[in-house]
């Protein structure tokens, strides 16, 4: 099972974050994080956001083990919607976390251009 975790840098959602890791050691499923930042000066911003999330899921779900959730991340340069609708389109994926605080990556907005792909997958909100 694969899960896709869309984020943006301009909006923090750890609370997003810690479900979809808790699903994915549920369902051993591997989990990609993926982003896309308009400049490449933002590279920075997404990796200490990643770190971050990560952080909180070992303080506050994991204790500081290793974990066996296989985890990956996709960090482009480019509009993210574009970027993103690219990478999916590419990509077989069984859910794909929206985020509704985000107006870039919330479930309507998901499962619209989601629609169009040949494998769709099942859009979650923890919210």
């Amino acid at each position: 099972m694969k899960i896709l975790y869309p984020f943006s840098i301009d909006s923090y959602d750890e609370s997003s974050f810690l479900a979809t890791m808790e699903l994915a050691k549920k369902e051993q499923a591997e989990v990609t994080c993926f982003t896309a930042v308009e400049e490449v000066s933002a590279l920075d911003e997404a990796y200490l956001q990643l770190l971050k999330l990560f952080g909180s899921y070992q303080i506050k779900m994991n204790n500081w083990q290793a974990t066996d959730i296989n985890f990956s991340k996709i960090i482009e340069v480019g509009n993210l919607e574009d970027s993103l609708v690219n990478y999916i389109s590419n990509e077989n994926f069984d859910y794909v976390i929206s985020q509704d605080a985000s107006p870039k990556l919330n479930t309507t907005f998901l499962k619209q251009f989601l629609s169009g792909i040949a494998r769709e997958p099942n859009v979650i909100s923890f919210e």
